[in-house]
């Protein structure tokens, strides 16, 4: 089972090293998100085991999950919400599988701090939804430099994902993955972060007018795909013939 007095040491251990006090990381997190006697509890051991919690420790030290826990650790935390004490121990444990195989591949992290203001594509979720709108050869050109320095390390890849991205252009398309990108994300995160998902969707789902370019930029969205396989169905076909 997962200890919660070694997550506690170990926030206590990264918080020193970042020289921030208690008080501080309070601060940073808000208040209205993370009292200051329930960090006090997390740090020796006694507080309730909570990934909201523990994400929002992290990021405001400016860490990462898996620098506070381990994978064992995230699947014990997945357990808790996922077990089913009326489903089979098979079918338990698949779901929790899953579980923690998305949150790992998918949602690493939320959307919280600059670190991620300033790296626009930080997940494979976000990779896949700007992908239509990638300039194949700058596409390439940029797996080619992933792929020939492989020990560059996290931040040189989201280096080169964030030049990949700023050639994207502006569009009604850009903008419906903007959309697209951080509702999903939210969507993951909502028992978390319920009023972000709340405010975004009462913005878009309430205004006659939002709604309308939601659909029109969806539209060309979903064009630009069309239009790429039907390019690659032809290129396909007229190799076909060739041979």
């Amino acid at each position: 089972m997962y200890d919660k007095l070694e997550l506690g040491e170990r926030i206590v251990s990264k918080r020193r090293i970042a020289e921030i006090t208690q008080e501080e990381l309070i601060e940073r997190i808000g208040e209205e998100n993370l009292s200051l006697s329930t960090l006090k509890r997390i740090e020796e051991g006694t507080g309730h085991l909570n990934l909201e919690n523990i994400l929002l420790i992290a990021n405001a030290m400016g860490y990462k999950l898996k620098d506070l826990i381990e994978n064992d650790s995230l699947r014990t935390i997945l357990e808790k919400r996922y077990y089913d004490p009326d489903t089979e121990e098979e079918d338990n444990r698949k779901e929790i599988d899953y579980a923690v195989y998305r949150q790992q591949l998918f949602y690493p992290e939320p959307f919280k701090g600059s670190y991620f203001d300033y790296y626009p594509i930080t997940t494979l979720l976000q990779f896949i939804v700007y992908l239509p709108l990638m300039d194949e050869e700058w596409l390439y050109h940029c797996l080619w430099l992933i792929e020939g320095d492989r020990f560059g390390g996290e931040e040189y890849v989201l280096d080169n994902l964030r030049m990949l991205f700023r050639t994207i252009p502006e569009s009604k398309a850009k903008r419906y993955a903007d959309y697209a990108a951080q509702k999903y994300t939210f969507e993951y995160y909502k028992e978390y972060h319920s009023k972000d998902i709340t405010e975004l969707d009462n913005e878009w789902m309430n205004s006659e007018q939002r709604r309308k370019e939601l659909i029109e930029w969806h539209d060309e969205y979903v064009d630009i795909i069309e239009r790429k396989w039907e390019r690659v169905r032809n290129d396909n076909n007229r190799g076909a013939v060739k041979n």
